[in-house]
């Protein structure tokens, strides 16, 4: 079984947020180095971050690091995933 590469995710509050940040990492040769994902709004992004801490990918260490845009107050970790909790205070 090859061993998996950890990769960044990066939170999008909305679908035209998501599809500028992915042109943008074309523009810039980043497509396929990051996944992004669209929590649908700032008032689901709690529900989306405990629903993303269940995910199997998560648990398996799959996401090297979460980030959101400066405007969300969440404060993205160095590393997630591998079964460990990072910022439970933000959840």
């Amino acid at each position: 079984m090859k061993p998996h590469t950890p990769i960044p995710l990066v939170l999008c509050e909305g679908k035209e947020d998501l599809l500028v940040l992915e042109a943008l990492a074309k523009q810039a040769g980043l497509a396929g180095k990051l996944v992004f994902e669209d929590y649908e709004g700032e008032s689901n992004l709690r529900k989306y971050l405990l629903n993303l801490k269940a995910r199997p990918e998560f648990r398996r260490g799959e996401f090297s690091r979460i980030s959101g845009h400066p405007g969300c107050g969440c404060q993205p970790p160095q590393r997630m995933g591998g079964g460990e909790e990072r910022n439970p205070s933000r959840l």
